[in-house]
């Protein structure tokens, strides 16, 4: 049940579902709670948790985030190979072995299991639906040098993931 820290709270398009981030279990997840009684209901239980507020598509049935997934299987007390500049986050500590990738999770409970919209050894951040909720765009430091240069493209991603993977939009120069 949520009642750790709470942050990140969102309105449903409709304003009847407050969606938010909740770090009251073993990992932050999202929850969300209608206005019109009952208890907070976790929305996502993944191992990594997610690392992003609950964006809410603009038709209201599905909420897009970002997680932490895990480039390799983690083995539980091996040594870790540091080989990016990058692999400390404040508050989060070692994330060398993970990366941020967009999901999105349909609204109605019981609900399926995330759809991953992005995958590889890059960040993702920040995801954004588009009016008619068929797509969504995000940053992303998809390029060779992302841990020295830390430079952001913006990309368009297809909600349906099956269709077509990220498609770049911008091309940056400079932090």
């Amino acid at each position: 049940q949520a009642g750790g820290r709470e942050e990140d709270p969102a309105w449903s398009p409709d304003g009847q579902t407050l969606a938010f981030v909740s770090s009251g279990g073993a990992t932050t997840q999202i929850w969300v709670l209608r206005l019109d009684g009952g208890e907070p209901v976790a929305l996502t239980d993944l191992p990594g948790g997610v690392t992003g507020p609950p964006v809410w598509s603009p038709d209201g049935r599905r909420v897009a985030f970002t997680a932490r997934v895990p480039s390799a299987p983690v083995v539980a007390g091996a040594p870790r190979v540091i080989r990016r500049l990058r692999y400390l986050h404040n508050g989060d500590g070692y994330i060398g072995d993970t990366f941020w990738h967009v999901f999105w999770t349909p609204i109605q409970l019981p609900s399926a299991r995330p759809v991953q919209l992005t995958s590889g050894d890059w960040h993702h951040f920040s995801p954004a639906w588009s009016p008619d909720a068929r797509r969504l765009a995000c940053i992303s430091t998809r390029r060779p040098d992302w841990d020295t240069e830390w430079v952001w493209d913006v990309y368009v991603l297809d909600a349906d993931a099956s269709i077509e993977g990220p498609r770049c939009l911008t091309d940056s120069s400079g932090t």
